[in-house]
C-alpha cells in the first residue's frame, strides 16, 4: 500500500509541481463528508506519517470533481492496483475473497512487534525471578 501511494504522489509531484512536494493541506482538510454509502465501509491502515501528509497535500492540490475527498483518491488507487495485480497474476479475473482473518504484515510492524514481545518476555521473566 505504501508503494501505491508513494508512486502516486511522486508522479503527481513530477507532473504538476516540478518534482517538489505540494504545500501541506490546510489543517482539518477533509473534503465533503457523506454518510456511509452502500458497498463502502471504514477501514484503517498504518502509513508513515510523512507519506500520509504527502498524499493528503497532493490530493488537496489536485482535487477535482472526480476526487472531492481523500478517500476517493485512495479508492481509485486501490481499484487500479487491484486491476493491475489481477491482470498480471490472475488472467484479469478478480481473485477470490480473502479469509476474514487475512492481514498483511509490514516488515517495520513485524520488527516493532518483535521488539515489544522481547521486552514483554524480559519483563515477565524478571517478575518470575523476583517472585521465585
Amino acid at each position: 500500500m505504501e508503494g501505491i501511494f508513494l508512486e502516486y504522489v511522486t508522479r503527481a509531484e513530477l507532473e504538476h509541481n516540478g518534482g517538489r512536494p505540494f504545500p501541506p493541506a490546510p489543517r482539518g482538510a477533509q473534503g465533503p463528508r457523506s454518510g456511509a454509502s452502500e458497498g463502502h465501509r471504514l477501514v484503517a491502515y498504518y502509513l508513515p506519517a510523512d507519506l500520509h501528509a504527502r498524499l493528503k497535500a497532493t490530493w488537496w492540490a489536485l482535487r477535482d470533481a472526480r476526487t472531492p475527498a481523500l478517500s476517493s483518491v485512495v479508492e481509485a488507487l486501490f481499484v487500479d492496483a487491484a486491476a493491475n495485480l489481477e491482470q498480471r497474476h490472475n488472467h484479469g479475473t478478480p481473485f477470490p475473497p480473502a479469509p476474514d482473518s487475512a492481514r498483511g504484515v509490514s516488515r517495520a510492524a513485524a520488527v516493532r512487534q518483535g521488539e515489544w514481545m522481547r521486552r514483554e518476555w524480559e519483563n515477565r521473566r524478571g517478575e518470575s525471578s523476583a517472585q521465585g
